[in-house]
């Protein structure tokens, strides 16, 4: 499935489309390739695009608008790299917690 029908999927009709994700198999790799690195793009390239129409963004000259939208994409890559290694902690912490004090065993 392609990534314009996977969005439109899960924003318009999310209760059938999320049973079709949960049978994929699919490796970080492949979802940073395949649709991370792509979406990332979207605010990236929308403040490329907007930036001229901010006073005084003129200022830093193209090679500045280039540069900031490099790093805004990288680190738009970066924080959900980060988020979801915060999720996973925080996915093992409650289980840990389930296993010590609310199952007992």
């Amino acid at each position: 499935m392609n990534l314009i029908d996977r969005a439109k999927n899960i924003l318009l009709h999310p209760k059938a489309e999320w049973p079709v994700i949960e049978q994929e198999q699919t490796d970080p790799g492949r979802l940073y390739r395949g649709y991370i690195a792509i979406l990332a793009l979207i605010p990236a390239v929308a403040g490329l695009i907007g930036r001229p129409q901010l006073p005084g963004a003129h200022t830093a000259g193209p090679a500045g608008a280039l540069g900031s939208t490099v790093a805004g994409y990288l680190l738009g890559l970066a924080m959900v790299y980060v988020i979801a290694f915060i999720a996973v902690g925080v996915v093992i912490i409650i289980f840990v917690i389930y296993l010590l004090f609310i199952r007992g065993d």
